[in-house]
């Protein structure tokens, strides 16, 4: 069964459709299916701490059987990993996708925003949408104009 999601919901509600922050691995994995792309965070962890479908990373923060996801990563990366039964819309978004275009794009679908700039890097810009999700842009390809670099959310954010 195919999943359907949109990430034009996820920067407004903060959460997906069917794919919440309250699964455990092995309901993502019955939902979604096996994945490809997993990352393991220390060589001796049982579970991984990321699963990755096409362009989405789904985080856990420990190492239970049960720990549920506690972060969402949209990575615009050319080549993603293979998507398992998801199907999910990117509304044109991409790793070339300006960061006025975003600013355009969210008020045009009225998701509220707000900007911030990286305590860290001030060359990072952040917006904030009202589903508290981080949307990162940089400049590092061209000084004069800043892309999308990620988008995501994390429950201890």
């Amino acid at each position: 069964m195919t999943i359907n999601e949109d990430l034009k919901y996820f920067l407004k509600k903060g959460h997906l459709k069917d794919v919440s922050f309250n699964l455990n691995r092995a309901k993502l994995i019955e939902i979604l299916g096996k994945t490809d792309w997993e990352h393991y965070s220390f060589r001796k962890d049982k579970y991984p701490s990321i699963y990755k479908y096409d362009k989405l990373e789904f985080y856990f923060n420990n190492q239970s059987a049960e720990a549920q996801i506690n972060g969402i990563m949209f990575q615009p990366i050319p080549t993603p990993s293979e998507k398992g039964f998801l199907n999910c819309s990117y509304n044109g978004l991409t790793n070339k996708t300006t960061l006025n275009s975003v600013i355009e794009f969210l008020n045009t679908n009225e998701i509220k925003f707000s900007r911030t700039v990286d305590k860290w890097n001030e060359e990072l810009i952040i917006l904030i949408t009202e589903g508290k999700v981080s949307m990162y842009f940089d400049n590092q390809s061209d000084p004069k104009k800043y892309v999308l670099h990620k988008a995501g959310r994390f429950l201890n954010d």
